[in-house]
């Protein structure tokens, strides 16, 4: 095809903006009398022809990308996919996120506390809560929500404890009474403080609530496949390494 001259291409463009293409409302694949009207004064009629023909092909493509849109919603939700926001507290005595490590034969227990500012605390305590000792760093409100998002994605929000021993339950293979932890099997407890958090059509301000589970990197060898259990080893793998520096480095 040869190209167009410019005045030539003004006209077609001027012409396709006077159509609304941005509109992607306009019903696909028409061009109606009324945008015989539109056409630019002294414009040729293959200027005219051109310009319907794009306000056409625009339309069609707005309308592929409007059913791409609600097939993709369609099918979330065909697969129980729901929107998870949160809105956090910008109050830095609110810990947003806290994990405990409780074990069960020493008498020291972690605790990793993130704060609404981006303070991150980790402590060290006896079982009377007396710090051992502390140190600390600051993240960023992108490293804050992040960390954040990694326990509400996988559900640690929207399950209780029993809930996710229960379909740890359900993976063992039939006759099994349930899993086997060790009987010096510590706690590890997750708490969440939001502002506010939306689930679904649920929406929750303020919201709080807690989670603990026994040995979680035992359960998620036991039941690799449950998302909760997931969500409790991920959050240690990206902490936990974060404290063991802090505290070697001797912040505070």
């Amino acid at each position: 095809m040869a190209a167009q001259p410019p005045a030539e291409m003004r006209a077609i463009v001027d012409f396709a903006l006077a159509h609304g293409l941005a509109d992607s409302s306009k019903v696909p694949g028409r061009a109606s009398i009324e945008d015989l009207a539109k056409i630019p004064e002294g414009a040729s009629m293959r200027t005219a022809a051109l310009g319907l023909a794009l306000v056409s092909v625009i339309g069609i493509l707005a309308a592929q990308q409007r059913g791409h849109a609600e097939q993709e919603v369609a099918q979330q939700s065909d697969q129980g996919v729901t929107s998870r926001e949160f809105t956090l507290s910008a109050d830095p005595t609110v810990k947003v996120l806290h994990i405990a490590y409780i074990p069960v034969t020493s008498r020291r227990e972690t605790h990793l506390s993130l704060f609404g500012d981006g303070r991150f605390l980790v402590e060290t305590t006896d079982r009377k809560g007396n710090v051992l000792e502390q140190a600390s760093t600051n993240f960023s409100f992108g490293e804050t929500r992040a960390l954040v998002d990694l326990a509400l994605s996988h559900g640690l929000a929207d399950s209780t404890s029993a809930e996710i021993m229960a379909k740890v339950k359900e993976t063992l293979p039939a006759g099994e009474g349930g899993a086997s932890l060790p009987d010096d099997a510590g706690t590890v407890i997750i708490a969440l403080e939001l502002e506010e958090y939306v689930h679904g059509s649920e929406r929750t301000s303020p919201f709080s609530t807690q989670v603990a589970l026994g040995e979680p990197k035992i359960l998620h060898l036991i039941a690799p496949s449950i998302d909760e259990v997931t969500g409790f080893v991920k959050l240690s793998e990206r902490l936990l390494p974060i404290r063991k520096q802090l505290l070697e480095g001797g912040s505070n």
